[in-house]
């Protein structure tokens, strides 16, 4: 299984007594990589080699990429992250009101159902949050939230470092 700072591997060790269950006598062995597009595509291009599983969103979508297949395991809503210095930090909820003169970073990819629906929502119904978006998610774009009052559209994996 591949695993990154980005894509930590508690999301399939969590199942993984499922999996055993299901699938019988799967073993593991973790691979890190770095979280990059040109690893991406070439850990997807190469599956079966080197990596078997990489944990990501999945999408229908994902089965149109070659050579690679999609699974659903289980849903991981898309929540709200600030750097815990961010007084939003501070709320156990956030309005559409709160994000007003706020900047939320989402991934342009427009396979993410989900994340095409909160683009939608912010560009129809809310002109006072900025829109930043970028193409693959990595240190960096972790790193520009974790220095910032910015939000990031994502999912719990990095809690001692931000606040979701």
């Amino acid at each position: 299984m591949g695993i990154s700072l980005i894509t930590p591997e508690t999301f399939i060790t969590d199942l993984w007594p499922d999996l055993i269950a299901t699938c019988g006598s799967l073993n593991m062995q973790i691979v890190s990589y770095e979280n990059n597009p040109e690893n991406a595509r070439e850990i997807l291009s190469n599956l079966g080699k080197d990596i078997d599983i990489v944990v990501g969103n999945y999408s229908e979508k994902t089965k149109n990429y070659p050579g690679c297949s999609a699974t659903y395991l289980y849903y991981v809503p898309l929540r709200l992250a600030v750097s815990k210095r961010n007084p939003l930090s501070q709320k156990d909820s956030l309005t559409w009101a709160d994000l007003d003169g706020h900047t939320v970073w989402l991934n342009s990819t427009s396979w993410i159902d989900d994340i095409t629906q909160i683009k939608e929502e912010i560009l129809d119904n809310h002109p006072k949050v900025k829109i930043e978006e970028f193409p693959f998610f990595d240190v960096q774009i972790f790193n520009k939230i974790v220095g910032s009052n910015d939000v990031l559209v994502g999912v719990d994996a990095w809690e001692p470092f931000i606040h979701w």
